[in-house]
Formats: structure tokens, C-alpha cells, sequence
């Protein structure tokens, strides 16, 4: 992982988002600097993870990488909030839908095309690991490593040219999270109930409220994806904004 940066914008070069151990990215471990590594002055302790403040998100390029047909698995930890109509992670406008994971009030959609399902109810505070998996049969959704809901579905995924965006949707800030996102993980198939409760119980321990350990201290249980994690990669960069990062994705 190669990391630049102008005070502004940090580019990241050769991230695979299938390779799914994470990449340790330290921008920012210690609260007592003034600044994080981006020169973004830090009024408050940065957490683990992409910190988020409803003005800024990571973007990743558009890349064979990001793009699954069949069957797609994403899975992260958030910071929830009562925000509504805030995207997680989106490959997604309003014209152009591939996939997206949507922050609702009590609630998260996972979205496919045009097609979506909504999840159970989750705490409005606190740690939540969710994710969403497809597999042009059946799309779910967890909560905390345990299946929340199910429905048929046989589209395939939509393959466009949307960017990749972590943190808001639509290509717009009135969609932008102001918490905080973690290991995000795109798999280019559906995982199963027992690797994604593995994943789970695997960063588990990383992500609870008011600790002081760094998410980039990762285990090696995480579930190694089906396709190949090397060969192909993809740029990205953070959006304008006070957002910094404390681990890898």
C-alpha cells in the first residue's frame, strides 16, 4: 500500500478490495497531535476507522476490482447514528445503480440495481457490524454476524462506470454518513451465515465503544475471498473534508 497526500487528498495506490485481510493504513494514532497526518486539525479524538463528518468520504476509481456480476458480499463496521438516506458504501447514483449500502434512522438497505431489502431494526448508537450478500438467488441481510433478512431475487448485478464511494452516495453530501465507517470488505461471492458471523466474531473484539485499541491490529481469521486478491487494484482518495483514517479496508 502506497500512500501520498498534499494536505488534502491522500491517494491510495494498488488496493484490491478483494483481497480481503485488510492493509494497514496509519494516517492518525495519536489524539494528543494537533493535526492528523492530511494537516486536518483534530478537535477531537480520531477512532478507529474512516472518520466521517457528513462532508467527507473515500472514493475509490471504477475497476474490474469493484465490479462483481453474479454474487457479491459487502461487510463492514459502522458507528451508528439516527441519520437517514446516508450511503455506507455505494456504487451507485441516482441514474446509474449497481450496488449500495444505505444508513436509514433504525435500519440499513442493501441494494442491488434497482432492487433492495431492508433490514431489521439496529441501535441508533454504537458499534454495528452489517453486512449484505447476493448471489443471483437470494439476497440477506445481518446484523452483528447474525442473518436479519431474506428475499428472492435473480437480477444480475449491474456492471456501470459509477465510482466507488465509502462514506456517502449519489455523488452527493446531503448523502454523506457523519460517523464513523470500519473494515469494509467487498467479496465477489455470497458468503455464507458462518463466514460472515466469522468476520464478525474475528473484529469483534477491535470494535467496542470507548476502547483505545486501533482496528488496524487485525486478526488472521477473516474469510479469505473465492477470486484472486492480486492482479488488479484500484485508486482512491479522500474527499474534501475533515474525514481521516485510522485503518485499512
Amino acid at each position: 500500500l502506497v500512500v501520498t497526500g498534499d494536505g488534502a487528498n491522500a491517494v491510495f495506490d494498488n488496493v484490491s478490495l478483494k483481497q480481503v485481510k485488510p492493509v494497514t493504513l496509519k494516517l492518525q494514532e495519536v489524539p494528543f497531535f494537533k493535526k492528523d497526518t492530511f494537516g486536518f486539525p483534530m478537535n477531537n479524538v480520531r477512532e478507529k476507522g474512516i472518520n466521517l463528518d457528513g462532508t467527507s468520504f473515500v472514493e475509490v476509481a471504477d475497476d474490474d476490482s469493484v465490479n462483481p456480476t453474479d454474487a457479491i458480499t459487502i461487510q463492514c463496521w459502522i458507528k451508528s447514528n439516527t441519520e437517514g438516506n446516508k450511503g455506507l458504501v455505494a456504487k451507485f447514483n441516482n441514474s446509474v445503480k449497481d450496488y449500495l449500502l444505505l444508513k436509514q434512522a433504525d435500519f440499513f438497505k442493501f441494494q442491488i440495481g434497482a432492487n433492495s431489502l431492508e433490514s431489521d431494526t439496529m441501535a441508533q448508537s454504537g458499534w454495528i457490524n452489517i453486512a449484505g450478500t447476493y448471489d443471483k438467488s437470494t439476497i440477506k441481510t445481518f446484523i452483528n454476524g447474525v442473518q436479519s433478512t431474506t428475499a428472492s431475487l435473480t437480477v444480475a448485478i449491474p456492471n456501470n462506470t459509477n465510482v466507488l464511494e465509502i462514506g456517502r452516495y449519489n455523488n452527493s453530501n446531503v448523502h454523506a454518513y457523519s460517523e464513523t465507517i470500519d473494515d469494509v470488505k467487498i467479496y465477489d461471492r455470497a458468503l455464507t451465515a458462518a463466514e460472515i458471523l466469522k468476520n464478525y466474531k474475528a473484529t469483534k473484539s477491535k470494535h467496542i465503544d470507548n476502547s483505545s485499541i486501533w482496528s488496524d491490529d487485525y486478526a488472521d481469521s477473516l474469510i479469505s475471498s473465492s477470486g484472486s486478491s492480486g492482479g488488479s487494484s484500484s485508486s482512491g482518495s479522500l474527499g474534501s473534508g475533515s474525514g481521516s483514517s485510522g485503518g485499512g479496508y
